[in-house]
């Protein structure tokens, strides 16, 4: 009849609760039995994300333990370790539905959903993989590199912190991403950048498909018809698939810049928040101090 959602011990509010993906999660099923249940059912927890791109399933078995049985009309309790949170988070962070399941008794019948939810999961810190050489190829001029790289998904937030000694007189700030799962029109606001300094905004802009970021995927589709432009490019591998012709392409990553107000002394952090269905890896974010090269 119900689900909750504890996170290190403590239940998270309805309706859309938001769940920290490095967090400890449990799941608490409330059961009414419409009928005598004297062995368990089979059945699963699912977590797909809001673009149907990723599912993560698991096991479960729903109803009494052994020796046990649950009477009609009497409220049982399961709790649950959800430890498919993380790989979720990992694979496509964001809005995504949980959802629980009883198995068909045979092959050829479909699971039937007794219980759904929404939810948002934070995105998690990635591994960071980009060189100072690399950065140093697009910023000859004075800069500070932020050693953080996450991957979002829509309505999901990942802030970045920043030194005291290294926020002040920051001129521009570099960002390096790119989309996938999906591609989006030209023109298309991808994720809101704000830019804080005790807790207020300083700054903010927008990340947007075909001018400040792009598809990793961009040189997919022919030139004429692909759904928006690339942009600076910052990084180029092989792809792990053929093109829309069946020839090899590269992926890409893309920089883009934006200039900090004159009146902004000092800054504390730098958030990022997906506003679009799409995947936004931040690969990389630099703080310039100079105008340009010396």
């Amino acid at each position: 009849i119900g689900i909750d959602i504890e996170q290190d011990g403590a239940t998270l509010t309805h309706p859309q609760p938001t769940i920290d993906s490095d967090a400890e999660i449990t799941v608490v099923l409330h059961w009414i039995a419409l009928s005598p249940l004297e062995k368990p059912v089979a059945a699963s927890i699912d977590l797909v994300d809001a673009q149907a791109v990723n599912r993560e399933s698991l096991e479960i078995s729903v109803g009494p333990g052994k020796g046990e049985a649950w009477s009609v009309g009497h409220l049982y309790t399961q709790s649950l370790e959800l430890d498919i949170v993380r790989k979720a988070a990992r694979a496509v962070p964001g809005l995504a539905y949980l959802t629980v399941n009883i198995k068909p008794r045979s092959r050829n019948a479909s699971a039937s959903t007794l219980l759904g939810m929404d939810i948002l999961l934070q995105p998690l810190e990635l591994g960071f993989a980009i060189s100072e050489e690399a950065v140093a190829q697009h910023l000859p001029m004075r800069h500070e590199l932020l050693r953080k790289r996450t991957r979002l998904g829509s309505g999901s937030v990942f802030e970045i912190p920043v030194a005291e000694n290294s926020g002040r007189n920051i001129k521009r700030i570099a960002v390096v991403s790119y989309m996938s799962h999906g591609f989006l029109d030209q023109g298309v606001p991808v994720a809101n950048i704000q830019v804080r300094n005790k807790g207020e905004t300083v700054a903010d802009y927008d990340l947007v498909a075909g001018e400040s970021t792009a598809h990793s995927y961009g040189d997919f589709y022919p030139e004429d018809i692909a759904p928006h432009e690339k942009v600076t490019i910052f990084s180029s591998e092989p792809a792990n698939q053929l093109d829309q012709n069946g020839l090899p392409f590269e992926s890409h990553s893309y920089i883009t810049f934006f200039d900090v107000p004159s009146n902004v002394d000092a800054i504390d952090s730098v958030a990022f928040e997906c506003v679009a269905l799409t995947t936004l890896d931040i690969v990389g974010v630099a703080l310039v101090y100079e105008e340009s090269a010396p």
